[in-house]
């Protein structure tokens, strides 16, 4: 997926690099967010025709070859899978943002699959340009919130969903950097942090269910109102983490 994406649209997803032959389906892409002077990288785990080990491979190769601020998983599967779990644990636990799709498997009976059903990932839905939940989302109590999923350049799918919210989380960074320098960045550069700030950008804040988790992101509830409050909803977050 390259061009623009919404939400917000300053920033470019462009493909740097692919590590597989052009005649087999990537599987790691390593993608540049580069705007001002700040590097931000996403490794985009995507082929679903990977074995779980293998995607676990690719998960850590993203985090320790690449270095990747953000690990995009953008495929499912129905059964757990503990070399998996630990891939995706190591990566939080080295202060990388780890985002899943939630792509229907027909296994699971619209339930969310693995790892986005592990509780600790950022989960994320898609909804329409109308802001109706997709009819093609899977469902379960992990789910945080629904992103642009449909028509964005022309493409549609979770796995979208999870590029637009990765979109976010990289302005995030960059926005928390250029205001409170590397210090604020690595404040929110986990999980933890990084989900409880776009979980109060959505707009069903404080209300959870397992069809639209809660409910539609909306980046600009970020930053409409200035450095001075995103600093403040930082400090509340970190505090209430660290407790």
């Amino acid at each position: 997926i390259g061009g623009k994406l919404a939400n917000p649209e300053q920033l470019d997803i462009v493909a740097r690099q692919s590590y597989l032959p052009d005649d087999e389906q990537c599987s790691t892409r390593v993608l540049d967010f580069a705007p001002g002077h700040t590097k931000y990288v996403v490794a985009e785990v995507a082929n679903s025709k990977k074995t779980k080990s293998n995607i676990a491979n690719d998960i850590n190769e993203a985090v320790n070859v690449h270095n990747a601020d953000v690990v995009l998983i953008q495929v499912g599967y129905e059964k757990f899978n503990l070399n998996l779990l630990r891939a995706v644990s190591k990566a939080m636990q080295k202060g990388k943002i780890v985002i899943a799709a939630t792509p229907e498997l027909p296994e699971t009976a619209r339930e969310l699959p693995f790892p986005a059903k592990h509780g600790d990932v950022i989960c994320v839905g898609s909804h329409s340009p109308k802001e109706e939940a997709s009819t093609f989302n899977t469902r379960g109590r992990e789910l945080d919130f629904l992103a642009l999923g449909e028509g964005v350049n022309e493409c549609s799918g979770t796995s979208v969903a999870a590029m637009v919210a990765a979109a976010t989380v990289g302005f995030t960074l960059l926005y928390a950097e250029s205001i409170g320098g590397e210090e604020m960045r690595r404040d929110i550069q986990c999980n933890t942090v990084m989900r409880e700030l776009l979980r109060g950008a959505c707009s069903r804040r404080g209300r959870h269910t397992p069809d639209q988790g809660y409910g539609i992101l909306n980046p600009r509830k970020l930053f409409r109102r200035g450095p001075d409050h995103f600093k403040h909803l930082v400090r509340e977050i970190v505090q209430v983490n660290n407790k």
